[in-house]
This record gives structure tokens, C-alpha cells and sequence, in this order.
């Protein structure tokens, strides 16, 4: 397998929703955010302390063959996270490769 030939993209963000007064709020804004990503095809997660209302952290992944697909997709997926409906507090993206990770003896 040549493992240069495969990219992963990774976007983190942290995200505050000052308007919600309760998890159900929050989750409607989610859960459209998540279906949005996936849409594109990224794989979500929510991660973090879940039982915030008003506070929320949402990563997500795509892997394809080509660093531009990634960067690209990564790019659009960015944009998602600009929303007047919340403040973005935070967003990070990262293309790792498979040989980023160790290798267990």
C-alpha cells in the first residue's frame, strides 16, 4: 500500500450558541450543521463536555487520494461554521497523512 496517496482532513471548532436556553436549542443547530457537513462528505463528531447549553465543539474528517481534494473539501467545510446564527469561538483544520501516525513495534 503507498500511504502517501492517502490525505486526511481534519476541522475542529468550537462553537457558542448565546440564544439557547436549553439542549434542544442547541442540538436543532447541530444537527443541521452536521447533516450540512455530511452532505458534503464529511464524517462529524460532537466531542467535548455535551452538557453545555450554549457551548459545543463539532470536528469532522475527510479522506480522499489528493491533497488539493482535501484542502478543498476542508475549505468548504469552513465556510459552514460562519453562521449568524452562532459565534464561531474557534476553528482548526489539519491534512495529516497515514505515516503522521507511530508505528507500533
Amino acid at each position: 500500500m503507498n500511504s502517501d496517496k492517502l490525505f486526511i482532513g481534519i476541522i475542529r471548532a468550537e462553537l457558542h450558541f448565546p440564544g439557547c436556553r436549553s439542549l434542544k436549542g442547541r442540538r436543532k443547530y447541530l444537527r443541521s450543521l452536521r447533516d450540512r457537513l455530511r452532505n458534503l462528505g464529511l464524517s462529524t463528531t460532537q466531542y467535548g463536555n455535551a452538557d453545555l447549553i450554549q457551548h459545543a465543539w463539532l470536528g469532522a474528517s475527510f479522506v480522499s487520494g489528493t491533497y488539493s481534494k482535501v484542502q478543498h473539501m476542508l475549505d468548504k467545510a469552513s465556510e459552514l461554521f460562519y453562521n449568524p446564527e452562532w459565534e464561531l469561538i474557534n476553528v482548526e483544520t489539519d491534512i495529516i497523512t497515514p505515516d503522521s501516525f507511530e508505528k507500533e513495534d
